[in-house]
C-alpha cells in the first residue's frame, strides 16, 4: 500500500504524539516496613532492629527524642556497623529531636547504637524502614519547630507522591495523640524520666506543596517536632516505547511494547528495543507488486516504493519499442519505421 508524503508526515506526528502521553514517569509508592523503639533514662541506647530482605529501595530512618543535660551532643549513631547520616535537628526549650538515616541497610537483624556524648535526662530512639524510596535522592529537606502548649505543629514542603515522617518530644506527664490521618510509628505515654515522644507517618498532601504533622497533648507542655519528606523511586529509562511499573520486591520494571512503535508505514518492521527506543526495519519483500519490471523497496519514511526498468523489459526483437508500465508489466510496442529494408517493392511492418 503506499502512502502520500503528507500522509506520511501526519501518521509520523501522531506516533510522536501517543508515545509523548504514553511514556509518563511512574513514582514508587512508599510504604514502611517495620519500626521499633527502645528508651533510657540517661545512658547511650543500643537495641537489635530488623530490617526485612524482601524489599528493595530501603531507606533506615532513626528519630531521636531527647533532653539533655549540658552537652547535646550524639557522638554517632550506626546500624550493623555502618554510621547513619544526619538528616536534621529540631530544638527549643531545653529538648531535641535529631533524625539520622541510612540508605540501603543492611537486612537481617543488627544492632542500632545511639552513642551520647555524655548522659542525658531521658530519650527515645524510634526507628523505621521505607521500601520504594529515591535511593539518590532519598529526602527532602528537614523543618522542625517548638513552643508551649498542647498543639505541636509542623510543616513540611513535599511533593504528591512523598510520605511524611515526624519525631515529637515533650515534656513529662502529658499524653500524646496524632491528627486524624498520621500512623503511629512509635509512642510512649509513660515518661522515660523526664520526657515523652512519639514517631508517625502520612502520605503527602497531594494538592499544593506542604503538608502538615499534628499532634494533640492532654496537658500545657514544652515541646520540639522534626519532620521530613522522604522520596519516591521514579521509573523512567527515557525510552518511549517501553511501558514502566514498580515492584517492592523487584524495583522498577520496564517492558517493551512493540504497538507504541506503529509508524503507519507498512512495510517497515516496527519493534521496541528497551534500550535504543522505536526501530523500524525496511523490508523490501514486504513491497512486492507481482510487476515483474519494477525494482520494488521500502522506504522508511515514504514507504513501498516501485521504480519501473526499461531494460528489463528486453524481447530482444529489434523493431519493438519495449518499455515498463508500473501499473501492467512489460510493453513491446512495434516500431514500423525500423524495419525498412530500402526495397520499393516491400511493405516493411
Amino acid at each position: 500500500m503506499c502512502h502520500s508524503k503528507l500522509e506520511t508526515i501526519l501518521t509520523f506526528i501522531l506516533t510522536l504524539i501517543i508515545c509523548f502521553l504514553i511514556d509518563f514517569k511512574v513514582n514508587a509508592e512508599i510504604e514502611p516496613l517495620n519500626s521499633a523503639y527502645q528508651t533510657n533514662t540517661s545512658d547511650d541506647i543500643y537495641f537489635v532492629y530488623h530490617v526485612d530482605y524482601k524489599y528493595v529501595n530501603r531507606l533506615l530512618l532513626v528519630g531521636v527524642s531527647w533532653k539533655p543535660h549540658s552537652n547535646d551532643i550524639i557522638s554517632q549513631i550506626t546500624y550493623g556497623g555502618r554510621p547513619l547520616l544526619p538528616a536534621g535537628r529540631s530544638s527549643g526549650n531545653g529538648l531535641i529531636v535529631d533524625l539520622y538515616y541510612l540508605v540501603n541497610p543492611p537486612v537481617g537483624d543488627m544492632l542500632l547504637a545511639v552513642d551520647f556524648l555524655s548522659t542525658h535526662r531521658g530519650a527515645c530512639v524510634g526507628a523505621v524502614t521505607f521500601a520504594g524510596v529515591n535511593q539518590t535522592t532519598p529526602l527532602g529537606s528537614f523543618n522542625g519547630n517548638y513552643g508551649t502548649g498542647v498543639r505541636p505543629l509542623i510543616t513540611i514542603a513535599s511533593n504528591a507522591n512523598d510520605v511524611i515522617l515526624d519525631t515529637l518530644v515533650t515534656d513529662k506527664n502529658t499524653d500524646l495523640a496524632m491528627d486524624p490521618g498520621q500512623l503511629e510509628l512509635w509512642k510512649l505515654n509513660q515518661n522515660v524520666d523526664t520526657i515523652r515522644a512519639g514517631g508517625s507517618w502520612k502520605d503527602a498532601s497531594t494538592t499544593g506543596t506542604t503538608t502538615q504533622m499534628g499532634w494533640n497533648l492532654s496537658a500545657s507542655k514544652n515541646w520540639v517536632i522534626g519532620g521530613i519528606s522522604i522520596k519516591p523511586v521514579i521509573c523512567n529509562d527515557g525510552v518511549d516505547c517501553t511501558t514502566e511499573t514498580y515492584s517492592m520486591e523487584q524495583g522498577c520494571i520496564y517492558t517493551p511494547d512493540a504497538s507504541l512503535c506503529a509508524d503507519g508505514i507498512s512495510c517497515t518492521t516496527d519493534v521496541c528495543d528497551p534500550v535504543q527506543g522505536c526501530q523500524h526495519t525496511p523490508d523490501n519483500g514486504a513491497c512486492n507488486d507481482s510487476i515483474a519490471c519494477t525494482t520494488d523497496t521500502c522506504d522508511p519514511v515514504q514507504g513501498c516504493q516501485h521504480v519501473p526498468s526499461n531494460g528489463a523489459c528486453n524481447d530482444s526483437i529489434a523493431c519493438t519499442t519495449d518499455t515498463c508500465d508500473p501499473a501492467e508489466g512489460c510493453k513491446h510496442t512495434p516500431d514500423h519505421g525500423m524495419c525498412t529494408d530500402s526495397i520499393a517493392c516491400t511493405t516493411d511492418t
